[in-house]
């Protein structure tokens, strides 16, 4: 079967580095998302491949020129989230869902699927939220984000607190919810407030695995012992 050709035209009137991202970061993540070719010649874009494919990367591109045309800044993330739009048959829409936060690098904190939109509606709506899910999947990254923006909207004072749990050992979060730069690269946290949240975990948390431990033991110990 023949390949598909098709062009698209990015607007004079927009500058075409902020379709094509950094250093064309955004066109170098869709390349490497789809078998087809893509090329870029002054404001032309070029896409050769199945029909399928070529009609999808149009719709990206598409978005990502009406979100710049809207005064938007498309990011990596955008891009993900449009690519998976376009292969579930969507017409790719770019960022969709409403900011929950805006970190204090200007940075805004959205929902990339419809799921994740959910579970921050149900967290805005109720006041305690359960989350299931396989890691990875922004349950505890949107919980905090979720949590901090509560706190800032609602100018929480020392007296008031927004618990957010993670019902595990807490290991996989080391490198970040219990990482003092991170948190605070990140918008979550000042550096007193950082300071005070690793201190208090790394306070507690060799106790709750030794207790932990203990337990462990205790069950072990009174398991019934069949005799050979």
């Amino acid at each position: 079967m023949e390949p598909t050709q098709v062009r698209l035209t990015v607007p004079d009137s927009l500058d075409v580095t902020r379709v094509m991202g950094p250093a064309d970061s955004l066109l170098r993540r869709i390349e490497a998302a789809t078998d087809a070719a893509v090329s870029v010649r002054g404001n032309a874009v070029t896409v050769i491949g199945s029909a399928e494919e070529a009609n999808a990367l149009v719709q990206v591109f598409s978005a990502l020129i009406r979100e710049v045309e809207a005064g938007g800044t498309p990011t990596e993330a955008d891009v993900d989230l449009l690519l998976s739009q376009a292969v579930a048959g969507d017409t790719p829409q770019a960022a969709p869902f409403d900011d929950i936060l805006v970190t204090h690098r200007g940075r805004p904190i959205r929902p990339k699927t419809a799921g994740q939109a959910f579970y921050i509606d149900a967290i805005r709506t109720h006041t305690v939220t359960f989350a299931l899910g396989p890691a990875g999947t922004g349950k505890t990254y949107l919980a905090v984000a979720a949590a901090v923006a509560y706190a800032k909207k609602h100018d929480l004072d020392a007296s008031q607190t927004v618990v957010v749990l993670l019902p595990d050992s807490g290991r996989s979060y080391l490198e970040k919810i219990f990482n003092d730069d991170w948190m605070i690269d990140n918008g979550f946290a000042d550096v007193v407030a950082a300071t005070v949240t690793t201190c208090l975990f790394l306070h507690f948390f060799p106790k709750i695995l030794a207790q932990r431990a203990a337990r462990k033991r205790e069950e072990r110990e009174e398991q019934p012992k069949v005799a050979p």
